[in-house]
């Protein structure tokens, strides 16, 4: 019985640590990465950003940008973007070739509206709410 009681104190104390150092803060586009400041002018140089917050938690530090036109945009703290969702369309040179060569044949009526990026692949959603996960080297992994 100790050990739970050990189990869920650690728990708990382990919970309220990740909580209490989350922490989120308003920021002004000049402050983000010069990455994100290049990708933002490159893609949406005609858009104004409406929002950008920094996100730092014990496990990451992110920035989170909304751009007028329903596009959200997050990037890591280097500055390279992880995740693009746009109400429309994403940016075709986002999408990496093979990737948009594979949505192109295989769900020609639809557009990518949102790509995720991570240590393990990409995920894509399209405008026909499909997903479809690819890993590193491009291969479908699997479709949602």
């Amino acid at each position: 019985m100790k050990k739970l009681y050990f189990t869920l104190f650690v728990s708990l104390f382990a919970f309220a640590l990740v909580w209490a150092n989350d922490s989120e803060r308003i920021i002004k586009p000049s402050e983000l990465p010069q990455r994100a400041q290049q990708f933002i002018k490159r893609y949406y140089s005609m858009a104004s950003v409406i929002r950008a917050v920094y996100d730092e938690d014990i496990f990451s530090k992110e920035y989170e940008v909304w751009i007028e036109g329903g596009v959200h945009l997050e990037f890591a703290e280097s500055g390279d973007w992880i995740d693009v969702e746009a109400q429309t369309q994403v940016p075709d040179d986002i999408v990496p070739a093979p990737i948009a060569i594979y949505v192109s044949r295989h769900h020609p009526q639809s557009r990518v509206v949102r790509i995720e990026r991570d240590k393990h692949g990409y995920e894509v959603v399209l405008s026909d709410h499909r997903e479809l996960k690819f890993n590193n080297r491009f291969k479908l992994v699997e479709v949602d």
